[in-house]
Parts: structure tokens; sequence; C-alpha cells
């Protein structure tokens, strides 16, 4: 049976007058953890969560055959906290018409939306809690962001012209990014957060060296896995829940983020 850690990364901010909790999922492509995914629900709910969201790839696309893994898990999440749920690749591929698992991720996507989970498909959430005002931007990038070996660049002007919205310097901005390459730019963008995901932890991770090489071929990804500060931007990245084609994890045990902003 697959087995998963939590990890807790702690976090301060003079925006905040209350502690946020956040929960954060990522790349599950149809992994379970104990039957129905309850070891991973029961992980999710300790936490007590203010928060969950999710940075992607929570599907393969090439399984459509697993979509309900990911439909049972999110019907049971959103009775826990608020879910905001932002596309990865795969979803991004299984929403093109024509492709494998077409029908079968908008029946998904109707059946999430139907239980109460947010899809920030590059939009934004504001959430007001008190003396605090929360805002959740999700990033829905084209598929030339993915590419392996010649992905696109990326401006600041690019992102947020994709998002269509600046963060609000006195909100706290939380930015949902599946692909953490480009970590600098949502620093400059001044996001006091970036949640993302995609590079698996890098697959292989060595002492001393860190993350080997990325799903995406890439050497050394620099957001492989952790809280790296860049600039006053958190570039937050999960290891994921699971893999696809590459069942490669050494040194590099699947994950749930538990965030606290203090």
């Amino acid at each position: 049976m697959p087995r998963f850690k939590v990890t807790e990364y702690p976090v301060t901010s003079d925006k905040l007058k209350n502690t946020l909790k956040i929960a954060m999922l990522s790349d599950l492509h149809g992994f379970c953890y104990g039957e129905n995914n309850i070891d991973l629900i029961t992980a999710v709910k300790n936490t007590t969560p203010d928060l969950i969201l999710l940075a992607g790839d929570m599907i393969t696309c090439e399984h459509p055959e697993q979509f309900p893994i990911a439909r049972d898990l999110l019907r049971e999440l959103v009775t826990i906290a608020p879910v905001y749920y932002s596309n990865g690749n795969h979803e991004l591929r299984s929403s093109v018409p024509g492709q494998k698992g077409t029908r079968e991720y908008l029946e998904l996507k109707n059946d999430l939306i139907s239980f109460g989970v947010k899809y920030l498909n590059n939009e934004t959430a504001v959430i007001d809690r008190g003396e605090d005002t929360i805002t959740v931007f999700g990033l829905d990038l084209p598929d030339m962001y993915y590419r392996r070996f010649a992905s696109s660049k990326m401006t600041v002007d690019t992102l947020l012209g994709y998002l269509n919205a600046i963060p609000d310097e006195k909100s706290y901005n939380i930015l949902i990014a599946h692909n953490p390459m480009y970590g600098h730019t949502y620093a400059r963008a001044s996001f006091d957060m970036a949640l993302c995901g995609h590079n698996h932890g890098g697959l292989i991770c060595l002492p001393f060296v860190g993350s080997i090489i990325s799903p995406s071929f890439k050497l050394f990804p620099e957001f492989a896995f952790g809280d790296t500060l860049v600039g006053q931007t958190h570039i937050i990245t999960s290891r994921g829940l699971g893999t696809h084609r590459y069942n490669i994890r050494i040194n590099n045990p699947a994950e749930l983020l538990y965030i606290t902003v203090n």
C-alpha cells in the first residue's frame, strides 16, 4: 500500500492578525491511500484546515477510469473545509475537445462543482475572515508552458494577463500555480505565497545534492520541493501524492502539506 507523510511549513506575515491553516494537495494521479482514500482524508481532517488548496494533477489524463478516485476524495474534502482547485497540465489536456477522457473530465468537473469545489481557472476568490482578507488566485497555463525541452518564458505582465487580476497589497495573496518553474516570476508579481507541484519532488533525491531530475527531464530543478523564500514570496512546492509514467521515488516520499500562516 502506498504511503505519504504530512510536511508542515510555518510562515509568518504581518498582513494577518489570525492564524491561517492550509492543507495543500497536488499530483494525486489516481493514487489511493487506504480504502476510498480514508488515510488521506483523515490526515487532512486532522490538520483542521481553514482552506484546502489543490495545485493540480489530481488526475492523469491518460487514465479516465481513475477519475472517480479524485471525485470521491474531493466529495469528502469539501465537508472538512472550503476547497479551491486550480488546474495542472493533466486537467488542461483532459479539457481539450477530442482528447482521451474529455467527456469523463467534463463529467468529473461538473460533479465537483455540484459538491461545492471552487474552480479557479485564471480566476480569483476573495475570502473575508474578520479582520483578515485572503485572496486566492488560480493560475491555469496553456500547454506551451509544460513542454519538456522548450517551455516558454513568462514575464510578470504575461502572468498577470492570464490571471486578469493583480495582488492587492492589503490582502494576503496566495497563488496556486501548478508549475514551479516560474517561481521567480511569481515572486516579482508580489504574491505572498505560491503553491506549486508538478515536479514530483524531482523523482530522485540525493543527500547534499537535492533533486536530480524532474518528470519534464529538467536536471536539478530549482523548485522541486520545500519552502523557498524568493524576495518576500514563499514558493512552496509539494512532492505530490502520486506519480505517473515514471513511478520513481527515491529518498522522496509522497506528501500532504500543512501550512500555517501566523
